[in-house]
């Protein structure tokens, strides 16, 4: 079993697994932080328009 993860390793298929993995992470957070970005803002433009 071990050598197969030497294999793994040796042959860069598994940083390659990781990139895929960052990539996938950073495809749904990125739009997730957009939003939360996005609501906090109107949340702001709300906040000055009820004191105004």
């Amino acid at each position: 079993m071990t050598g197969g993860i030497v294999i793994l390793r040796s042959s860069g298929l598994e940083s390659l697994l990781d990139r895929r993995c960052t990539n996938l992470f950073l495809g749904i957070s990125q739009p997730l932080f957009v939003l939360l970005l996005f609501l906090l803002s109107t949340m702001l433009v709300r906040a000055i328009m009820v004191d105004c």
